[in-house]
């Protein structure tokens, strides 16, 4: 029985240590995930998701807390007894559901300003997406504009694209190193789509004018 409870402790000091490493306050030996924006099929997300990171973090604690469950005895084998005993170690389960408790909570905690560093683009650049800057760009082309108003909407895309593109490509934060290339470039490439489709009417409107 006494070899039963050292191997419980034993496991328990690894899933605290385990938890420890996620501590809010000492983060000296926190883990750092590489994290990114992407920009895929007209959609910005964060990738991989919290939820993912969440999961893959307490998976882990799962294989620790079933680790040492097989242990034989040493005394059968020195008496010669064929008997086979079991050490029993299983952790309790209010500690494995208080670890796991704190290790969703330091995660939600430290994804925090990552996924708020992606609200900053949702926030400011969704209309380039969301149909707003395409519905912008269709009533600008029905209606009678100038050479200079168009040079000057066109201007307009290009210069956003030029603002996107000097944005940090790599934000880092106390768990998170988020890599933000792809989406400043998906981005940056949808404002110079409307550009050229504003482009390609004045090329044409110019042509025409000059058949005339």
């Amino acid at each position: 029985m006494t070899y039963g409870i050292t191997v419980r402790d034993l496991l328990q000091e690894t899933v605290e240590t385990y938890v420890r490493l996620f501590d809010l306050i000492d983060v000296q030996f926190l883990p750092v995930f590489k994290m990114q924006l992407t920009f895929d099929d007209e959609k910005m997300d964060f990738y991989p998701s919290c939820q993912d990171v969440e999961e893959v973090v307490l998976f882990i604690l799962t294989p620790i807390s079933k680790t040492l469950q097989n242990i034989q005895t040493v005394q059968p084998w020195l008496s010669g007894s064929n008997t086979v005993q079991i050490i029993e170690a299983k952790l309790p389960d209010y500690i494995f559901d208080s670890a796991a408790l704190k290790l969703k909570e330091a995660v939600s905690h430290n994804l925090h300003q990552p996924f708020r560093h992606f609200q900053t683009y949702v926030e400011s650049f969704s209309w380039l997406v969301d149909g707003s800057a395409a519905e912008k760009v269709e009533t600008f082309l029905s209606e009678e504009h100038s050479f200079d108003e168009y040079t000057e909407f066109i201007e307009q895309f290009h210069t956003l694209a030029r603002d996107i593109m000097g944005l940090p490509t790599r934000a880092y934060f106390t768990m998170v190193h988020l890599d933000c290339d792809d989406l400043k470039q998906g981005l940056a490439d949808k404002a110079k789509s409307f550009a050229n489709i504003l482009l390609d009417r004045l090329v044409t409107n110019h042509r025409l004018e000059n058949e005339e």
